[in-house]
């Protein structure tokens, strides 16, 4: 009985809730209407719990926004736009946070429908090429014993899965260990649901707590976050490397010459170019560029068969993107390694200052221990791997210290012409201004769930939008912060997120949202919407761009989120301040090593897949050489 109640009480929530963000009366009820009862089957009970609260919340705000004694549900449409308005420029970030939270959950919800789908413009065609081939009965070990390798690797992403493929192609016996299951083509989803509900950790909700909310986005699936990423890549900066070499015995085992070797060995398996390469005269942004007199580039992407289906985040469908889970992870089980998946590592199995391998839980709460015979090797991620380290009481005081990270802000503009027409296909060019070194302009890949949602109209002209988002310009402004905060295990098993911004990393956020205001209005557009708040909501003419420099530096102002992370089991040659020594091993254990984004001693300015990439098979390396 209370199940049943529970369930209706959901489907009228939900119906009474996410439509009205839509101007067409009626559309996709039954998508928003099932919404929160499939968030409750999907998602883990404490984002469902989450979705569900914000709602209830939000029925009952009318009284204190319109001072009207009713619930959300029983306004009349007129009452529900101009309460919703209201909330979205209003001075109170709970209110500001709490609005944009539903209107991005709102289309997450209604364009699961495949009728209102059709309201946008079409996606361009492609065309999938053959998916890669192996056989399954040799890659996946048997989950219900007792297993046992030489080198057990915990996490699939771009250090797990580079580790694995040149351990195994060295004839070495490898088993990996990913927490996520194994999605290909088939699984990935048009619309963004089914990728959060799938591929993303805690329902995409994982954030990080300061004096405001940073959204923390990580793949939690065979691949990691290469598989929800947009493929950008770029080699360790040589100048990044320099402040490194202030650590004498970084500079020692981590030679840059060394490291261009795998660069180059890494760029050539996967095919990395730039998609627009021979292209870029031809656009209008070019033009425009020029004529500022802004340095800029095509993008290097591990994307050679890219069909520029904008569907990055939701698992590339055409293959054409080289992510983990479609290149080097199949390359590794060729040549003999097994992967273990649903399997959360918990912590480590230790003698001494020997690594004897891995317990984990799965899904059900089951229980298993995976022994390493040579090494173990955490692969998890700047969030996951202190975690683990944490919970097996090692690594010292620095892990999960040193959290640093890019900051994310987007503006968009609304253009006369289709967007790409004028710059291209999305994740095609980045811009360094040249009075700021610490910012990257860039275009952005968005799915129309987000892009809609970043918009701050309703009624007719979100209509109206929406039949005409390909001429919706989307940019990011990317900032080097700073600041660093830290990691620590929280509730529930997840991960405790601190960090703050510095007034340094505010200031240049708003000179990034400044600047493509400006470029937005050199490309053509009629409205640009710069996504600050207290400042106006929309610009139209040139003029009105330089209000961004009056903005307010408070971190609640900013819709942003925190990217690229770094440095929360640095690596260093004095124990005293660092986690893991120059060879990767952490400090005082014999064959324990950490190879991720985690053992970065600084923020590297510059999207760090290929630079990952490059630590792990040097570390991959020294790993044969020492133990072969």
């Amino acid at each position: 009985m209370m199940r049943r109640f529970f369930k209706r009480f959901l489907r009228w929530l939900g119906r009474s809730v996410y439509p009205p963000f839509l101007p067409f009366q009626g559309a996709s009820v039954n998508g928003a209407e099932r919404y929160l009862e499939d968030v409750w089957k999907d998602a883990p009970w404490y984002a469902a719990l989450a979705h569900t609260g914000m709602a209830v919340v939000f029925n009952f705000l009318p009284i204190l926004i319109i001072k009207k004694i009713n619930l959300f549900a029983f306004l009349s449409t007129e009452d529900q736009e101009r309460m919703i308005l209201a909330l979205m420029g209003s001075r109170i970030y709970f209110f500001r946070l709490l609005v944009y939270a539903l209107r991005g959950n709102a289309f997450v919800a209604i364009l699961r429908d495949p009728e209102v789908r059709k309201i946008l413009p079409p996606s361009p065609p492609f065309n999938p090429p053959p998916p890669p081939t192996f056989e399954s009965g040799q890659t996946q070990a048997d989950q219900n014993q007792l297993q046992e390798a030489d080198y057990v690797i915990i996490g699939s992403g771009a250090a797990g899965a580079t580790i694995a493929k040149e351990l195994a192609e060295n004839n070495k016996d490898v088993l990996i260990l990913e927490e996520g299951s194994w999605f290909r083509r088939p699984d990935f989803s048009e619309d963004l649901y089914g990728a959060i509900a799938r591929m993303f950790r805690d329902f995409g909700v994982q954030a990080a707590r300061g004096p405001s909310i940073f959204p923390v986005l990580e793949g939690r699936c065979v691949g990691g976050s290469t598989v929800i990423n947009g493929a950008i890549i770029h080699r360790l900066p040589e100048s990044v490397h320099a402040e490194w070499r202030s650590d004498a015995g970084i500079a020692e085992r981590l030679p840059f010459e060394q490291l261009e070797r795998h660069a180059d060995a890494i760029e050539k398996e996967l095919g990395i170019g730039a998609n627009l390469e021979g292209l870029l005269d031809d656009l209008a942004v070019v033009s425009v560029l020029k004529a500022m007199g802004w340095d800029y580039n095509a993008m290097l992407r591990n994307a050679p068969g890219c069909q520029h289906s904008g569907r990055c985040l939701q698992g590339c469908p055409s293959g054409g993107k080289l992510s983990m889970e479609n290149s080097f992870i199949p390359q590794a089980l060729r040549s003999g390694a097994r992967i273990a998946t649903g399997r959360k590592a918990l912590r480590l199995m230790m003698d001494g200052s020997v690594a004897t391998g891995v317990t984990t839980e799965n899904a059900e709460g089951g229980v298993s221990s995976y022994r390493a015979r040579k090494a173990v090797i955490l692969a998890g991620g700047t969030i996951q791997t202190p975690l683990i380290l944490k919970r097996s009481g090692l690594g010292g005081p620095h892990v999960g210290r040193h959290f640093q990270s890019h900051l994310g802000v987007g503006t968009v503009g609304i253009l006369n012409v289709s967007a790409r027409s004028v710059e291209g296909p999305p994740q095609g060019i980045e811009i360094f201004p040249p009075d700021n070194r610490d910012v990257k302009l860039a275009t952005q890949l968005l799915p129309p769930e987000l892009l809609l949602a970043r918009s701050p109209v309703m009624g007719q002209d979100l209509a109206e939008l929406m039949r005409q988002c390909d001429r919706v310009s989307s940019w990011t402004g990317s900032v080097r912060s700073s600041a660093e905060g830290s990691v620590s295990p929280g509730l529930f098993g997840r991960a405790s997120i601190e960090f703050s911004p510095s007034r340094q990393d505010m200031e240049n956020l708003r000179y990034a949202v400044w600047q493509l205001c400006k470029l937005l209005f050199q490309l053509g557009a009629v409205r640009v919407f710069p996504g600050i708040a207290g400042i106006a909501s929309e610009f139209k003419n040139p003029g009105e761009a330089d209000q961004v420099l009056a903005a307010s530096l408070d971190p609640k102002n900013y819709f942003m989120g925190v990217g690229h992370l770094f440095g929360t089991c640095r690596m260093g040659s004095d124990p005293a301040l660092s986690v893991v020594g120059p060879d990767f091993r952490l400090h005082g254990k014999r064959n324990l090593y950490v190879a991720d984004g985690s053992v970065f001693p600084t923020n590297l300015g510059v999207n760090p897949q290929l630079a990952i990439m490059t630590l792990a098979r040097h570390c991959a390396h020294n790993i044969i050489s020492d133990r072969s």
